[in-house]
């Protein structure tokens, strides 16, 4: 697992702490989505240099930076282009920009997890798993395992 900064969250939306924390007159912290740090992580833990993705992707280097850097809001073509290079799901993107919790972790079957839908299952379970109580969460992992012994 690669550990990625500190996220702080309001509804669906993250913001990394370590970059900028910004808080409104009322004092809460003012949060949205980073698209481009999601970005930023899933090519380095593929390392993968930013001009070979920005080559693959049909864009400049500069550009796919300023991406990155939270300069510049991707449109949806150039996002897909993006996760192609990257040869991940754009789902996986957004479910990592969406992170929750204290600090973002990257499963490495979650950026290899390509398009069978994986990413998304695990992003569902993800926030499922969160919804419960402690005593239920144990339950569920329980539930989980009898599933898997099932299978084998």
């Amino acid at each position: 697992m690669t550990e990625l900064p500190q996220f702080c969250h309001r509804g669906n939306f993250a913001l990394n702490l370590s970059d900028r924390q910004d808080r409104g007159a009322d004092g809460a912290e003012n949060c949205h989505m980073d698209i481009g740090q999601a970005i930023n992580a899933i090519r380095k833990r593929k390392h993968l240099k930013l001009d070979a993705v920005a080559y693959d992707a049909g864009t400049d280097t500069g550009y796919l930076s300023r991406i990155e850097n939270d300069g510049r809001k991707p449109s949806l073509k150039m996002l897909e282009q993006i996760a192609a290079a990257l040869d991940t799901p754009v789902s996986s993107i957004f479910a990592l920009a969406e992170g929750r919790g204290e600090s973002a972790e990257i499963p490495d079957d979650f950026i290899d997890a390509g398009t069978d839908g994986l990413a998304v299952d695990l992003v569902q379970l993800r926030q499922s798993f969160r919804a419960l109580t402690t005593a239920n969460r144990r339950i569920a992992v329980e539930l989980l395992k009898a599933l898997e012994r099932t299978q084998a």
